[in-house]
């Protein structure tokens, strides 16, 4: 079974953080379901096209999330894990 995974870097007044979503969390923050995404890699034969589309509708727009931060050892860095958006 497919499964929605996005990374992002949110930015507010005070700096940025990696922010990365799963499942429902990542259909909510790219504004697409995983059928649609699926039906649009099939379209494209673009692994990437899905987040092409979204990335225009969410640049620049503001949006609130509720999650948790973490320390990632691979990366070594501090990322938020989004849990919801509201």
């Amino acid at each position: 079974t497919p499964n929605m995974v996005t990374s992002m870097i949110l930015e507010d007044e005070t700096g940025n953080i990696r922010a990365v979503a799963f499942k429902a969390s990542a259909e909510s923050m790219l504004g697409i379901e995983m059928g649609e995404a699926l039906e649009i890699i099939e379209e494209t034969q673009d692994e990437k096209g899905p987040l092409n589309i979204a990335r225009e509708k969410i640049i620049g727009n503001t949006i609130s999330v509720l999650g948790k931060v973490n320390y990632n050892e691979y990366s070594d860095q501090v990322e938020f894990i989004v849990k919801e958006l509201v």
